[in-house]
């Protein structure tokens, strides 16, 4: 998932460092030029120096090619406008805006910005939680979010239908749990259970683990 993050603060850092190490491909804006040093330095990613509010300065960070949008400056206004941005005249599919005034919530939301996040200690968890494909979906975080169930339903590049789970190669990271048919049919799988077009796969896993499911069933992020 292509994602260009507005902020180069703590938060935007932290978030661009987990989501690097995901496979994602990020790309920063920040006015501060030792924020932009430390970003290019540390983490060997695109990093513009400039109003991400600009258009010119957006594009520059390669947002018509851009899948989400993260906006976690200090101003509530600035992230505003950098999610409308994106959602009007770049047609995002997906903005997230951190709120730093809790009382600008319900504006946010109700000016069209996607989801909005205020927890200041676990914003970049829940944020990374909240750009996840469509096709993957955590259900139940365990040990502190550091192993999940997760929710999938493999797409057309799975290309690997009807055939023994026994004979596929499903690294031992991952573990299937359930696989739920179209028919509301649940199943526990063994060896020979088969894996269907439009079955959804439950499927447990440590989070730094995550990226096997989108390798192994084909999920676009």
């Amino acid at each position: 998932m292509n994602t260009i993050i507005i902020g180069g603060g703590k938060i935007g850092y932290h978030l661009a460092e987990t989501l690097l190490h995901k496979g994602y491909t990020i790309s920063v804006i920040d006015e501060d030029k030792e924020a932009c040093r430390k970003f290019a330095n540390e983490l060997d990613i695109p990093i513009i120096r400039g109003d991400g509010t600009v258009a010119s300065i957006l594009e520059e960070a390669g947002i018509k090619k851009a899948d989400c949008v993260i906006a976690v400056t200090g101003k509530d206004e600035d992230n505003l406008v950098v999610c409308q941005l994106a959602k009007h005249l770049y047609n995002i599919k997906k903005t997230i805006a951190k709120v730093n005034n809790p009382k600008n919530e319900e504006a946010l939301k109700r000016l069209g910005v996607d989801i909005v996040l205020n927890s200041t200690d676990y914003i970049a968890s829940q944020l990374e939680r909240e750009i996840d494909s469509d096709r993957i979906k955590e259900l139940l975080p365990l040990e502190d979010g550091k192993t999940s169930v997760y929710e999938i339903v493999p797409n057309d590049n799975f290309k690997r239908w009807n055939i023994p789970l026994a004979e596929l190669s499903i690294p031992h990271t991952i573990s299937i749990i359930t696989i739920v048919r179209e028919d509301a049919e649940v199943i526990i799988p063994n060896g020979m259970a088969t894996i269907k077009k439009g079955d959804k796969l439950l499927i447990l896993t440590k989070a730094k683990n995550k990226s096997d499911i989108f390798k192994t069933f084909g999920i676009e992020k």
